[in-house]
């Protein structure tokens, strides 16, 4: 029992120190000078720099199995405040001989926003399906990656030209991107 009191205080005490530096933290980062900082580096990511080479109408190239021609629209929206992708594909149904489905109308939608001094991105579909994806934003090449901290697959949206991006679906880090299936899209309106 004293064993078990001892261990307790002990871990008070750790929690009672921990909360003390977290306060004095907590107290240096409501500066003026601090508060200012933060708002200007937040302005900054606001203002989409880095993502403008993704804005605009996008059509992707010819697929074999496409029923039509896939595209894809990038722009920012509530006041520059998140940024949308926009998906809408119409999907073939299935050959002869194996389960029937009929052709339908896929959409997706990502939204990125700022959280704190990050960038973040919910996806959705109308198949039901959702994620969350820190986002890493590049500039040479100008590359847009949305990282799947859990399932390692990366989505890469990265500049070939001023009017072409390819897109990939990417294992692991952006260190050791190693691609496994690309397309390429073609800029329609900016």
């Amino acid at each position: 029992m004293q064993k078990i009191t001892k261990g307790i205080c002990v871990a008070l005490l750790f929690c009672l120190s921990a909360a003390g530096q977290t306060k004095k933290q907590i107290d240096q980062a409501l500066t003026p000078e601090a508060l200012q900082k933060f708002r200007a580096q937040r302005e900054q990511l606001y203002t989409w720099n880095s993502a403008k080479f993704i804005l605009g109408e996008w059509r992707i190239q010819p697929q074999a199995n496409a029923a039509e021609t896939p595209t894809f629209n990038a722009k920012p929206d509530l006041d520059n405040k998140v940024l949308l992708i926009s998906n809408a594909a119409r999907l073939p149904g299935l050959a002869p001989g194996a389960v029937q489905r009929a052709a339908k109308d896929y959409k997706s939608l990502t939204i990125i926003y700022v959280e704190g001094l990050s960038l973040r991105a919910s996806f959705y579909d109308n198949e039901g399906r959702s994620q969350t994806y820190d986002v890493v934003l590049a500039d040479n090449p100008k590359r847009l990656v949305l990282v799947d901290p859990i399932a390692r697959k990366n989505v890469v949206y990265e500049q070939l030209t001023n009017d072409q991006v390819t897109i990939s679906l990417a294992p692991g880090a952006m260190k050791t991107l190693s691609t496994q299936k690309k397309i390429t899209a073609v800029r329609v309106t900016k």
